[in-house]
């Protein structure tokens, strides 16, 4: 009976003790990828080579959750705690290089400065593998001929966003089987409902595989459904893909600030001949203001209508590299389905589809940016009051690959 009962006691003792950690993993997890007010008591320290954390959490009381290389902590203080004294006192701590808040990531559906809202939006459904297919935008890129020249083979690139439906009809046999939730911390990176940003990513990947069939994606997630992440999410992300083999990473996401976590995976990147896309923002304002499309490190895209104007909403500005189609498009939706939507968000994704085409092609002695540069269609005199703020041009991929082929 004793033995009984004392058994009894254990099996209670162990719940309630699972109970407590996995409630504190849930808050975390919550807190720390929810949205801006959730992230207050977030901090990223990087140190110098050869500094240990260890120090440094034990004087302030942190609690180190993550690690990028080494060198950059994500912590956890007090709720209590002063964060802007906590940030002066330990960046004068010997061997710290930069702290800084885990600033909040959107993608350009949500804006830090103020609301998005204009035509198109929001998705509207109704479509169907066929219009998928088949819509104006593969005419427009003359997909056809440029499947002839190269469809993307042997190239990986990764999506980081809000995941992706790899069981999806149109998108089963593209997705790579290495990605990952940044999230919730699994191998998981599902597209997942609840919020405005609901088949953000898997529109995405759905006009990477129309353009770019053979071509693997990678999809990372680090946003939730409501549209926000965060710096040291996204900057963990950016270092996965690089090292698990993406040629290309595309980023239709932004922040109104810089974060020196995610620049220095920017800088990682570029080092590792990794092309970073970046989504330039839909606010109708300069891309200046949205980080990273500004950063001189990511490949910024402005959006464009079917007639070639700068569309309505699309941010533009001296650090956009490229203008894309981003009105009314047409791609894969989460469950199956297929949408409609429109955004910088999705210009990006064509310019990443095109470089991965370009990088297929393996022409020797070819510059796979000097030929999406080169072949760029000029756009300036067709809106004298954006020349120079909307880039090199619109993206000509099929002119992109055959000057590539003719300057080998």
């Amino acid at each position: 009976m004793k033995q009984a009962k004392r058994n009894s006691i254990t099996y209670i003792v162990i719940v309630l003790i699972m109970l407590f950690i996995n409630i504190n993993i849930q808050a975390y997890d919550s807190n720390t990828s929810n949205n801006s007010s959730n992230l207050s008591n977030y901090i990223i320290i990087k140190l110098a080579s050869g500094i240990s954390i260890s120090t440094i959490a034990s004087k302030y009381q942190l609690n180190i959750l993550s690690t990028i290389a080494n060198n950059s902590f994500l912590a956890s203080v007090s709720n209590t705690t002063d964060i802007k004294t906590l940030i002066l006192s330990i960046s004068k701590e010997s061997g710290v290089i930069v702290v800084e808040n885990n600033s909040p990531v959107t993608t350009p559906l949500i804006s830090l400065r103020q609301p998005v809202n204009f035509p198109g939006g929001d998705p509207t459904f109704g479509f169907s593998s066929v219009s998928y297919q088949y819509q104006s935008l593969a005419s427009l890129l003359q997909l056809d001929g440029i499947h002839t020249l190269s469809r993307g083979q042997g190239v990986k690139v990764a999506v980081i966003d809000t995941g992706v439906d790899f069981q999806h009809p149109d998108l089963v046999g593209h997705i790579s089987s290495d990605g990952y939730d940044f999230v919730d911390n699994d191998n998981l990176p599902n597209d997942e409902p609840g919020g405005p940003s609901y088949g953000h990513g898997t529109f995405i990947a759905g006009l990477i595989a129309l353009i770019s069939p053979d071509t693997q994606i990678l999809p990372l997630r680090v946003i939730k459904p409501n549209g926000y992440g965060n710096a040291f999410e996204v900057a963990s992300a950016i270092r996965y893909a690089v090292d698990h083999g993406a040629k290309v990473i595309n980023l239709s996401l932004g922040a109104d600030q810089q974060t020196q976590v995610i620049k220095d995976q920017l800088d990682y990147a570029r080092n590792k001949n990794c092309i970073v896309i970046a989504a330039a923002g839909n606010t109708n304002s300069t891309v200046e203001n949205v980080f990273p499309a500004s950063s001189g490190n990511v490949v910024a895209v402005s959006a464009i209508d079917s007639n070639y104007l700068k569309a309505d909403f699309s941010n533009y500005g001296g650090n956009v590299y490229f203008s894309s189609f981003g009105v009314n498009l047409t791609s894969t939706f989460p469950n199956g389905g297929y949408a409609q939507w429109s955004g910088t968000s999705f210009a990006a994704p064509i310019v990443t589809a095109e470089l991965a085409l370009v990088l297929a092609a393996k022409v020797p002695g070819i510059d796979p940016m000097s030929a999406l540069k080169d072949s760029a269609m000029k756009i300036d005199t067709l809106q004298p009051n954006y020349a120079g703020k909307l880039g090199c041009g619109v993206i000509n991929p099929l002119s992109a690959l055959k000057y590539a082929t003719k300057n080998n």
